[in-house]
Order: C-alpha cells, then sequence, then structure tokens
C-alpha cells in the first residue's frame, strides 16, 4: 500500500510502510522534503522491531525534519548526537 507520494519534474517518490507481523509500532521509518534549492530523503532502519526500534528510527527522522537545511555530514553528526543511549550503534562520519 503506496502511503505517500512526491511528483516533480525531475523527481518521483513514492513510499511504502508497514510494521512486522502486525505489530503496533514499525521499527523503520522515513522523511523526505523537496524544495527549490534541494532534496532530502532519509530512511531510518531501528535495528530491529517493535517500540525500543520505533524510537530509534523516530529520532533520527525528527532530527532531520528540524535540522534539514544541514549539509549530509552535519546531518550525520546531529543524527547520531540523537542515538546515543538508544538502540543501536551510531554511525561513523
Amino acid at each position: 500500500m503506496i502511503k505517500d507520494i512526491l511528483r516533480g519534474e525531475k523527481i518521483e517518490v513514492l513510499v511504502s510502510q508497514s510494521s512486522k507481523n502486525g505489530m503496533v509500532y514499525c521499527g523503520d521509518d522515513y522523511f523526505f522534503l523537496h524544495t527549490e534549492e534541494y532534496f532530502v530523503c532519509v530512511l531510518a532502519d531501528g535495528l530491529g522491531s517493535g517500540k525500543n526500534a520505533y524510537d530509534s528510527s523516530h529520532a533520527v527522522i525528527e532530527e532531520v525534519k528540524r535540522n534539514h537545511e544541514l549539509d549530509v555530514e552535519a546531518l550525520m553528526a546531529v543524527c547520531n548526537q540523537v542515538l546515543v543511549d538508544k538502540r543501536g550503534q551510531p554511525f561513523p562520519y
């Protein structure tokens, strides 16, 4: 089932998302934004399923939403920081 669609002159994004085995929480999350200056697309894997995985992936998405204007290296840094003491290992940048 398609959840979100973005169609532009030079870009098309279709998103489908579902939780594992009918669970309430999906451990993966996504965000995309297209402006006149840039396009940012994030797929965050919460490393598992259920609430803990959701909390990790959702924290990354919220951080990107707040800071989408940053360059990729800076975005990675803020996302890694929000993952400290959460599920998974921050990714070296």
